[in-house]
């Protein structure tokens, strides 16, 4: 069985290109000659180290972690727990099980990729169909380092406090409708396949 979907052929070089190219040397040339161009170049290397140092090993660890987690939730029974528990709310709002509060839980308390290991460990995914686990990405989108963000949001005034949990609240909000759109493509999607002789 083989579907085929419409596609658009575009040229290879085409106007994009130059005017791409066009950006490209005018952001750079202009920031090179207020700068100067051995600053720029050691700017764009030192943020780059900085940003591979200190940003992509911590969320490269908590994903880890939260896999070593989400090992430890499925085997002793916490995720069915959490199904039973959470149905109730996950699936009018999000249209998913209560089994997925552990990823959304888990990507608040680290960052967006440790949904990844719930999405591929057997034991989670049991309690999803098949056009709901495409959507856990944006659920794990949506959560992606709360706790972190928010704490510090917390821990520079009593002032932020409320900025922090509207946040929160709208972090809630735009998952739902983020999850929701989501689903509806996935589910079309996965019926197309179904009934595409």
């Amino acid at each position: 069985m083989e579907i085929t979907r419409n596609t658009r052929k575009v040229k290879s070089v085409n106007l994009e290109t130059f005017a791409f190219l066009a950006v490209l040397v005018i952001g750079f040339g202009y920031v090179g000659s207020v700068m100067g161009l051995g600053i720029m170049f050691k700017v764009i290397m030192s943020t780059a180290h900085s940003l591979l140092l200190d940003t992509v090993f911590l969320i490269m660890a908590m994903a880890v972690l939260a896999g070593a987690l989400s090992g430890l939730l499925s085997e002793f029974g916490v995720i069915s727990l959490l199904n039973r528990m959470f149905a109730v709310f996950m699936k009018p709002l999000y249209g998913l099980p209560g089994a997925s509060i552990a990823g959304a839980l888990t990507t608040y308390l680290s960052d967006n990729p440790a949904i990844i290991s719930f999405a591929k460990d057997k034991s989670f995914t049991k309690y999803f169909k098949k056009y709901q686990i495409p959507a856990l990405c944006n659920l794990g989108t949506a959560f992606g380092m709360g706790l972190i963000l928010t704490t510090f949001m917390i821990s520079q005034g009593k002032e932020f406090v409320l900025p922090a949990i509207i946040g929160n609240v709208g972090a809630i909000i735009g998952s739902v409708i983020s999850v929701r759109i989501m689903i509806h493509f996935t589910k079309k999607f996965y019926n197309e396949r179904l009934f595409v002789k």
